[in-house]
């Protein structure tokens, strides 16, 4: 696995408008492709499906998961500062379904 060290140290880094620098020198701008590969490995090591969430999906994700292993949806909405629950069902939840269920019924000849 591997850890990300965040860490700033002004005299070692160019000048940047870019928000994520590389840790590796020469501290180049890390690329949109970069962060989107590591956002979903870590929502995969997470048991997050990547097949229904992909890296710009993560707070659905992870909102969905809580809610899938049984977090209140106030909490939920308390800590992703949405005021109904409208919001979470309409834009950001993503059941998962069964695999095996959807297997068999997909493999069911007509």
């Amino acid at each position: 696995m591997n850890i990300v060290h965040l860490s700033f140290v002004p005299w070692t880094l160019p000048k940047s408008n870019k928000l994520l620098l590389s840790y590796i020198r020469p501290h180049k701008p890390i690329s949109g492709a970069s962060l989107s590969r590591w956002l979903k490995d870590i929502i995969s090591r997470a048991g997050i499906d990547t097949s229904i969430f992909k890296a710009h999906s993560v707070r659905g994700a992870s909102a969905s998961a809580a809610y899938e292993k049984g977090a209140s949806l106030q909490d939920i909405l308390e800590l992703a500062d949405w005021s109904t629950d409208s919001t979470f069902r309409r834009f950001y939840y993503r059941p998962r379904h069964n695999s095996s269920l959807t297997k068999a019924l997909l493999s069911v000849q007509s």
